[in-house]
């Protein structure tokens, strides 16, 4: 079927959930899941292999992500920081 004429909704009539293919959706849903790091050979070799990606740009993602969760930007109070000016010394990623 055309990917254009493939329907919203599923047999039940209810929403379909979004599929996300994507490798960096995946390890995305891996690493939250705690299925994965980036010290986990075995698993990043496992994954390249099924997603036909660089073991290097795996690992590279995942130490990404490993940073954002390190780094918690949620935890900054970003209204006091706008309004002080203190915005500007924070690093852009």
């Amino acid at each position: 079927m055309d990917a254009s004429k493939t329907p919203l909704a599923g047999t039940a009539g209810k929403t379909r959930k979004i599929d996300d293919n994507q490798p960096r959706a995946q390890i995305r849903k891996l690493y939250y899941g705690k299925e994965i790091t980036s010290s986990d050979e075995r698993k990043i070799e496992e994954f390249s292999t099924k997603y036909v990606v660089a073991e290097r740009l795996v690992r590279e993602y995942i130490l990404h992500l490993e940073h954002l969760e390190e780094k918690a930007y949620k935890d900054d109070n970003w209204r006091q920081l706008c309004e002080t000016r203190q915005i500007k010394g924070f690093e852009s990623i």
